[in-house]
């Protein structure tokens, strides 16, 4: 979604913008329907429901604060490029925080397993 984002800034036809928004549309549909299957994969399902509202409420938040600073910075820059490239990195920089969070939990489950497998081990050479 952030590439698309940072796209919209070099498209000058009316065909290229129907494209772009359509995919842009496609990938946040993706999106919201592994919202939650993320969150139950990261938090587990004890931690569901007030984690999704959590998410939700900053979702709220980004769209309240969201356009009206985006027609600030058109306003002081002069263009939507600067929107466009804003929105573009605050998907990026949420994209990273996403994939930081799987990787503890995929290093999490490994370390899990090397436990697991160190006290079978031992349990097996003491008998």
């Amino acid at each position: 979604m952030s590439v698309v984002s940072f796209t919209f800034t070099f498209v000058t036809t009316f065909g290229g913008l129907a494209v772009l928004a359509g995919l842009f549309g496609f990938l946040s549909g993706g999106y919201v329907s592994q919202k939650s299957i993320i969150i139950v994969d990261i938090l587990g399902r004890s931690k569901q429901s007030s984690a999704f509202g959590l998410v939700l409420l900053f979702q709220g938040l980004g769209v309240l604060i969201g356009p009206p600073l985006a027609g600030v910075l058109a306003d002081v820059f002069g263009h939507y490029k600067d929107p466009f490239y804003w929105c573009g990195s605050v998907l990026l920089f949420g994209s990273f925080i996403s994939l930081a969070g799987h990787c503890v939990k995929i290093f999490q489950k490994r370390e899990e397993k090397e436990k697991n497998i160190t006290k079978e081990i031992a349990s097996s050479i003491s008998l």
